[in-house]
């Protein structure tokens, strides 16, 4: 069963060679007022599946009342077909942007995580507007 070492939002991703960074990690998405458009990415390590099969995943990213708002297109790992290699020692690391995301409302969003039709993983960050957070709401 495949697992996620890590997971994180950012302000964008740099691939680098055999790598991907992530820019100014998020631990919250500020809009100016609701509605709000915000670009952020997602920056994951996936570890643990069978690298001689072939995998696709997509993510999930829902407002507070679980309304989807973005849906990826499917990513596909494909199969390798060299030496047998560990599962456990088998990994991806994948950043995925997200440009110009309409966010209706503040709350508190999630990313679901989804490979082999299995969701392996949630995680959430809350959307506040610079109001709010000017009123310390």
């Amino acid at each position: 069963m495949p697992k996620l070492s890590n997971f994180v939002y950012c302000e964008q991703t740099s691939p680098e060679e055999n790598a991907i960074q992530s820019l100014n990690p998020l631990n919250v998405i500020t809009i100016e007022s609701a509605p709000g458009r915000f670009s952020f990415s997602v920056v994951f390590s996936l570890v643990g599946f069978n690298p001689h099969e072939e995998h696709d995943g997509y993510i999930v990213f829902a407002d507070p009342n679980g309304k989807t708002v973005i849906e990826t297109e499917r990513f596909t790992l494909e199969k390798e077909d060299h030496d047998k290699k560990n599962p456990i020692l088998t990994g991806v690391s994948m950043g995925v942007e997200f440009n110009n995301v309409l966010l209706e409302m503040p709350g508190l969003f999630r990313t679901d995580l989804y490979f082999d039709n299995e969701k392996i993983g949630e995680f959430v960050i809350p959307v506040v507007t610079r109001e709010g957070v000017l009123r310390n709401e």
